[in-house]
């Protein structure tokens, strides 16, 4: 039986990540996770072309899935797993939902709110009370790169 470490759960994330891919929706991925038991609750990817609706992010569709599930409005003693660092729309959701870990692997210099451009959680701690955690290494050059394939061969196409 695999052990279910954070790394297991984010390759879960890339997984959804490369449906996205699949269905030409930029590939990032997201994975719910119930810390006290350390089972799935759900998981998305980006559906905004799908949808037509910009703000179909992997994240945010991952938290209203598991709303729903739930039938909760906030989703404590959760970890959400996501293949590149939330943006502020997403960082905004996490906190209101009140999960209590959030796992990314790549960075993302352009639109990131946690680590780079915003700092939502540095700039306003008081608010935004989510632990992140970036997971280094290869399940994040696994994400950069798959994100820079999809570029590339978008630009191709256009």
């Amino acid at each position: 039986m695999t052990e279910k470490t954070p790394e297991y759960w984010m390759k879960l994330a890339l997984d959804e990540a490369k449906r996205a891919e699949s269905l030409d929706e930029i590939p990032i991925g997201a994975v719910l996770v119930d810390l006290e038991t350390n089972t799935l609750i759900t998981k998305a990817h980006n559906i905004t072309q799908m949808t037509q609706n910009s703000l179909n992010h992997a994240e945010k569709v991952c938290l209203e899935h598991a709303m729903t599930l739930r039938g909760e409005k906030v989703l404590p003693n959760t970890a959400l797993y996501t293949t590149l660092e939330p943006c502020p729309l997403c960082a905004t959701a996490i906190s209101f939902s009140r999960i209590k870990k959030c796992y990314f692997a790549a960075g993302d210099p352009k639109a990131g709110a946690v680590i780079h451009h915003t700092k939502l959680p540095t700039m306003h701690p008081h608010f935004f009370k989510t632990e992140y955690i970036q997971l280094k290494g290869s399940i994040e050059q696994d994400s950069i790169q798959l994100l820079k394939n999809f570029f590339q061969k978008q630009r191709k196409h256009s």
